[in-house]
């Protein structure tokens, strides 16, 4: 019997407060949870564990050079983020691409009844990275190294060795072709390798 059609608006926003309230509650952020410091103008990620006062600030480039207010240069440990990510600005612009597929997905999953908690319907992540500077890799018609994609979508990735260098192969591919330009197929949420020497 089909549902209803029902419609949801919905506003995201973070949890947000002072440098001084936030020194003050010491918060331990839910693992992946943001929080947002109204005047540092800057972005933690949690982990489920650290507290606030020992999480980086996550700031774009732009604002800063790559360097945060306790002077460290941002680096990307696998920790929070999937290892394609590999710079602050992409750190933030993964966390508000990610927010839009989980807003997206709640919609879908309220609309079709399933409100136990269910990950997202279908929606797996990709992204390609150099196992050196030897080369680059890329997304066939994708402004960056990552996306969402639905699930069965063929994804084309193109690996490039650098001058004087060759593409070795591919990590993570599973049953696709091992050539420099390849499709995968998305079922899972996957970092993919190219390799060069």
């Amino acid at each position: 019997m089909p549902l209803p059609s029902r419609y949801i608006t919905a506003r995201l926003t973070l949890r947000k407060g002072t440098t001084e309230q936030w020194l003050e509650q010491d918060t331990v952020l839910q693992a992946g949870e943001p929080g947002y410091d109204t005047v540092q103008n800057g972005l933690k990620i949690g982990d489920g564990v650290t507290p606030w006062t020992e999480l980086k600030y996550v700031r774009p480039p732009e604002i800063d050079g790559g360097t945060e207010a306790d002077g460290s240069v941002w680096t990307n440990d696998g920790k929070y983020f999937p290892l394609f990510i590999t710079s602050s600005a992409d750190a933030i612009d993964y966390t508000k691409a990610r927010m839009q597929v989980h807003e997206g997905s709640l919609l879908d999953m309220v609309e079709l009844g399933l409100t136990d908690g269910s990950p997202p319907l279908g929606i797996f992540e990709l992204g390609v990275i150099p196992s050196s500077d030897l080369g680059e890799v890329e997304i066939a018609n994708q402004t960056r190294n990552w996306g969402f994609f639905d699930e069965g979508d063929q994804v084309e990735i193109i690996a490039t060795p650098g001058i004087g260098r060759q593409f070795v192969g591919w990590t993570g591919i599973g049953d696709s072709p091992n050539t420099a330009t390849t499709t995968v197929t998305v079922t899972e949420n996957v970092t993919i390798t190219a390799n060069f020497s």
